[in-house]
């Protein structure tokens, strides 16, 4: 909605300002002799500077209008309280307080309606339109545009036709009605195209673009969120340039084409930052959130929501709560930390239930302004028939009057057909009634099946998150019980090297060591050094890739010791016996030996230097 004002919306802001600076020294030359009617100026003038600022700082618009809104009723100016009105309500729907945006438009409609300017009226009428459909109240929406766009074409008013248009193709992209949007965007865009409405072009593209998106048409979206851009940067508009960044750096997320994604969003955050756009930052942060995530940066994935949250907190918004705790369910979920991720799914879950309800209130009240409206209609339908019968009556009593003879069976015929038409219309008006509360009756069983519907739903997704807990639980209990067995196995082969080694001693303390007896006792404890250095690494990544195989090797053959399992290993990994002796330190004919030992100690008859057969595991 853009409220219009008594000066060209592309008036340049400086030109403005130097003209309210002379009007500002003119007044204070003349004093009280200034005319009253020249203040009326100033305030179209605070107008359109409100205007121009609209759509670049939002902050500043605003206090212009307060500033025109005090002037004009100062004076008594109702076109410029009507005027102000409308920016007001600019203001708010930028800000999402959607019914404050209503009060304001309906007031302004009335001011207009007094002055006898029917074009802003009309304007107005375009205004009540989008919010309603920002409330959701789609059928009253439509009814006010519609009225909106056959008044524009009846008074040929080519900025009407275009804005119209352009809001009913917003109320049928939030019908998901795509293809009927997709029409009221072209006819809207062929206009502004036509008439170089510069300012209103990045907007239609950027409308088109986000619908191409929903339909997973992503070359076309992209080819308007680009052109978006362009008309954006020649309108000089930061708003619309920000929105289209914004638009496409989604569809580049939907693409995974997260580079350029982060690119698009970052300029878009600078952009709304700057002119201090919140719902525009809340869309960027989620997003960039989403960016980080997917490309594993999880804190400032985290640091992005958090700013998303601290909107949210502002606006209140049901539906931008539950966008978040969703956002950090997920974000948890990745990093592995699933009680936290529990934790935001119940606030998202709690946010989504209170929106579900909060839409089926708004559902039922959209039906019962139907309803109402219906029952409103059909009383002046019958009010009028009623008058339609009176006159009827009248006539042909009056007619009849000519002929004394013939009054009588006149009156007559005329009570009768007169009491014959009251019941008809009596049945006629049950039968309408009755008709209606049918429809009523079955709009509030499909509210509810689709009540029905959702919650099913909702179950749905319940049990799947269930099962994809416990598949996590169950993945982490292989996992600790793998953990206890390699565990026990270590400590059952640490004792029996202490037991080899005290009994290594024992015979070295009863008589003279011989080098051979030393030699093997630092042999046997340089081999063990060196597995407890890196064996806890090694085995963590080989029993991801091979979870059951120390496992089996052990409960075949338990007397293995941790160099021979550890040997078996590299053997199962298909290691040259070169790479098995850079990996021990030791020389490669020193492995060619420890295999023979190992095939002998697994009962093999071919003593060969290769693979032992029963390390062929998987």
């Amino acid at each position: 909605m853009h409220p219009v004002a008594g000066f060209s919306q592309t008036t340049r802001a400086d030109s403005l300002l130097a003209k309210l600076q002379k009007f500002e020294k003119e007044k204070k030359s003349m004093g009280r002799s200034f005319p009253k009617m020249r203040d009326t100026l100033k305030a179209d003038m605070l107008s359109s500077l409100a205007i121009y600022y609209s759509h670049n700082n939002p902050q500043k618009a605003l206090a212009y209008t307060n500033e025109q809104m005090a002037l004009s009723e100062k004076i008594g100016y109702k076109f410029g309280i009507a005027n102000a009105c409308e920016m007001l309500a600019f203001v708010n729907e930028y800000e999402g307080r959607y019914e404050k945006a209503l009060e304001q438009l309906i007031r302004a409609r009335g001011l207009y309606m007094e002055i006898g300017s029917k074009g802003h009226a009309i304007n107005v009428d375009n205004g009540i339109g989008v919010q309603y459909a920002k409330q959701g109240i789609y059928s009253e929406a439509l009814k006010y545009l519609f009225r909106a766009l056959a008044e524009s074409k009846k008074e040929n008013d080519y900025w009407g036709i275009m804005s119209t248009c352009n809001n009913i193709g917003l109320v049928y992209t939030k019908h998901k009605d795509y293809d009927r949007a997709l029409k009221y965007y072209l006819e809207s865009l062929t206009i502004q195209l036509k008439h170089k409405e510069n300012r209103a072009i990045p907007y239609t593209y950027m409308n088109m673009g986000e619908i191409y998106g929903r339909k997973k048409m992503n070359d076309l979206s992209s080819k308007y969120f680009k052109l978006g851009i362009e008309s954006a940067k020649v309108a000089g508009d930061s708003i619309a340039l920000a929105n289209n960044y914004c638009g496409l750096g989604i569809l580049r997320i939907k693409q995974q084409q997260y580079t350029d994604a982060e690119a698009l969003l970052l300029k878009a955050k600078g952009i709304m930052e700057g002119v201090g756009d919140r719902g525009g930052l809340f869309t960027v942060y989620l997003s960039l959130a989403d960016v980080e995530a997917k490309k594993g940066n999880s804190q400032t994935a985290l640091a992005y929501n958090n700013h998303a949250l601290e909107i949210v907190k502002q606006s209140g918004e049901l539906d931008m709560y539950r966008q978040v705790y969703n956002q950090f369910s997920e974000i948890y979920a990745g990093m592995g930390n699933y009680k936290a991720a529990y934790d935001n799914h119940v606030l998202y879950k709690k946010f989504n239930d209170s929106l579900f309800n909060a839409e089926n209130q708004q559902k039922l009240t959209e039906q019962r302004m139907n309803f109402e409206f219906k029952a409103v209609q059909d009383k002046k339908d019958h009010e009028a028939r009623a008058a339609l019968e009176r006159q009827k009556t009248i006539r042909n009593a009056t007619a009849g009057g000519v002929v004394v003879a013939a009054l009588s069976g006149f009156i007559f015929l005329m009570r009768r057909q007169h009491r014959s038409n009251a019941k008809k219309l009596k049945a006629y008006n049950k039968l309408q009634d009755k008709l209606a509360r049918k429809n009523l009756e079955a709009q509030a069983l499909q509210v509810e099946k689709e009540n029905i519907e959702l919650k099913n739903n909702l179950m749905l997704k319940e049990k799947e998150q269930e099962l994809l807990e416990k598949e996590t639980l169950q993945e982490k209990l292989d996992f600790n019980r793998r953990e206890l067995a390699s565990a026990t196995l270590y400590l059952y082969q640490k004792n029996e090297l202490l037991s080899a080694l005290k009994a290594e001693i024992d015979a070295v303390s009863q008589g003279d060591a011989s080098p051979q007896q030393i030699s093997r006792i630092k042999s046997t404890i340089q081999q063990n050094l060196y597995m407890d250095a890196d064996w806890d690494k090694f085995k963590l990544h080989f029993e991801q890739v091979h979870p059951d195989f120390f496992k089996e090797l052990t409960e075949k053959h338990p007397g293995l010791t941790a160099y021979e399992v550890r040997l078996c290993a590299y053997l199962h990994l298909k290691l040259s016996t070169k790479e098995i002796a850079a990996l021990l330190n030791i020389t490669p004919a020193s492995v060619t030996k420890a295999k023979v030992r190992l095939n002998k100690k697994l009962n093999r008859t071919d003593v060969e230097e290769t693979e032992p057969e029963m390390v062929k595991m998987d």
